[in-house]
């Protein structure tokens, strides 16, 4: 048990650090707050980000530093927030211009520190943004106005460029930065608006792994190992694929765990 008073909306998200302690960010529900939990010290510790918060993904940089994106609300500001705890204390700041109806983020640092967030901003119909601080002041770019699903994924390659996924109406949408310009292009195209989430990894070849969820319930898996996108299905038997995370192990072995709605069961997926 983490904390017991969190209620039943945790909107969590975990990192690990360089030592091997967990951290995790979450909004304790009966008061809105944006919390932070970690066991480095060999229990479990918890702290407030923020009063108000949601949305949050959490990061851990090589100099052992937390980074979170979030959403904060009022009194907060109702933006796109950042905030990273440099020796226990939490610095927070807006993301101006960026994000002021933010309702999720994904967060990645790249080897210099610096934050890249891609989010959905809106409601119904989202844009897809992303921003990033690597310059000293937050640059960033709108990936599309035209998102139904409202959720992104972010993934940097060992340069620090952006690998981004979404769904985009009837399409899984693949963005990156890698040759200095935003490209786009869709990875996926199903036969009806597909569901919202998405995960994606990289291996140790600079490989793209993407898991998602089609229009009818199913997980698929997406990689472009061999040069060009191609696309699988990893369990097709009833409602499956919900609340997906994909990550690649040393060896090269693509894990993915999921919810099957149908059983009411939490699994995990191999393709070894």
């Amino acid at each position: 048990m983490i904390d017991g008073t969190a209620g039943a909306s945790g909107d969590t998200s975990i990192a690990m650090g360089t030592t091997g302690a967990v951290h995790v960010s979450y909004k304790h529900s009966s008061s809105g707050a944006l919390k932070h939990a970690t066991n480095a010290s060999g229990s479990w510790v918890i702290s407030t980000i923020d009063a108000i918060g949601f949305g949050s993904s959490i990061a851990v940089d090589s100099a052992s530093r937390n980074h979170v994106s979030y959403r904060a609300s009022p009194p907060s500001g109702g933006f796109l927030a950042y905030a990273v705890n440099v020796n226990g204390s939490w610095t927070r700041e807006f993301v101006t211009g960026w994000g002021g109806s933010a309702i999720h983020t994904a967060l990645a640092i790249d080897a210099t520190g610096a934050a890249h967030i891609a989010y959905a901003d809106g409601s119904g119909i989202c844009a897809v943004g992303y921003t990033t601080n690597a310059s000293g002041t937050w640059v960033g770019t709108v990936l599309t106005t035209n998102s139904q699903q409202c959720r992104a994924a972010i993934v940097l390659d060992a340069l620090g460029r952006a690998h981004v996924v979404y769904m985009q109406g009837f399409d899984l949408m693949y963005a990156t930065n890698a040759s200095g310009a935003w490209v786009t292009m869709s990875v996926d195209r199903l036969d009806w608006i597909g569901f919202p989430d998405v995960s994606i990894a990289m291996d140790l070849s600079g490989a793209l792994h993407v898991s998602y969820q089609d229009h009818n319930a199913d997980l698929k898996y997406a990689t472009n190992r061999s040069g060009s996108w191609l696309t699988s299905y990893v369990d097709a038997r009833g409602s499956v694929g919900a609340g997906n995370a994909v990550k690649v192990d040393s060896n090269g072995a693509v894990h993915i765990t999921y919810f099957d709605a149908s059983n009411a069961k939490l699994k995990h997926a191999t393709d070894r």
